[in-house]
């Protein structure tokens, strides 16, 4: 889109500053650290340091509190509330990357362009570090904590509505421990993109303890994807619920009379975040 290479530009006019702040077209994109970020945390404050002492990950990749928040510039709250989704980065991300923030905001706008009751953020974990830890978010509410700091810090006067939780690649992990410790939030969709390697199990069990919730799990061609891939579909072979399709046919059929979803796709690994604008519009309909 041509409004965000204007965006990209501006960008860059205001990375000097703490926080930044841009507006293209009718979306403002803020970056700013938020005291309940995951990181710095109690679990990181030596680094991580593996059993095996091959792998050790320095300190400093744990000290960006750093949030991206995209909402529309004229934010309205429906029924009271203002929906979430919430994006979590995979292994070695950096949410201030331009490239990384224009994937982002242009999935973000491509599919809730016409909403003003969404906003979307992105905290940065782990930074350019091959980790999956959580840090504040995996403490009990540690998401609701973070949320009602963001909503009073960009001045939304609304209440916590339905979120979508979006994790690609390792994410999951933060994914699911995230979800296990914010019970008390409206969680009502999970995506997963390419990812859920090996704990689709616990996936399964969020998705059966509730009413009205959604997964949608993206399988790429990664053997872990392929693995996950089969092995669901032997899991969930007589679920009435369960749907099990191409990449292609998911974006040109109908939801309906189903809310989970196993679709898989030919794409990279690499190249699976670009699904993320046209398969979150898809799953708005």
């Amino acid at each position: 889109m041509k409004k965000f290479l204007v965006f990209m530009f501006l960008f860059v006019a205001f990375f000097i500053t703490n926080e930044q702040v841009v507006r293209a077209e009718g979306l403002q994109i803020s970056i700013a650290d938020y005291k309940n970020a995951p990181f710095p945390h109690e679990s990181r404050k030596n680094g991580r340091v593996f059993d095996d002492l091959t792998k050790n990950i320095s300190v400093e990749h744990y000290q960006s509190s750093r949030i991206a928040v995209m909402l529309p510039e004229k934010l309205e709250k429906k029924n009271g509330a203002v929906n979430i989704v919430f994006h979590i980065h995979g292994q070695n991300a950096n949410i201030e990357d331009l490239v990384f923030i224009d994937l982002v905001s242009a999935a973000f706008d491509g599919a809730y362009g016409d909403a003003t009751d969404t906003v979307l953020i992105a905290p940065q974990f782990a930074l350019n570090a091959e980790d999956n830890g959580g840090g504040k978010l995996e403490e009990e509410n540690g998401l609701e904590r973070l949320l009602i700091e963001i909503f009073e810090r960009n001045g939304i006067a609304a209440k916590i509505g339905d979120i979508t939780i979006v994790a690609y690649s390792g994410g999951y992990a933060n994914a699911l421990r995230i979800i296990e410790k914010n019970k008390d939030l409206s969680i009502k969709t999970v995506v997963f993109l390419d990812t859920l390697y090996w704990d689709f199990i616990r996936a399964l069990e969020w998705y059966w303890a509730g009413e009205g919730r959604r997964l949608f799990v993206i399988c790429g061609q990664e053997p872990e994807s392929r693995l996950a891939l089969n092995t669901m579909g032997a899991i969930l072979n007589n679920e009435t619920d369960y749907v099990q399709v191409s990449e292609e046919i998911f974006l040109a059929s109908e939801i309906k009379n189903a809310g989970l979803f196993v679709i898989s796709t030919k794409k990279s690994h690499e190249d699976v975040p670009k699904m993320l604008g046209p398969f979150l519009k898809k799953i708005r309909q």
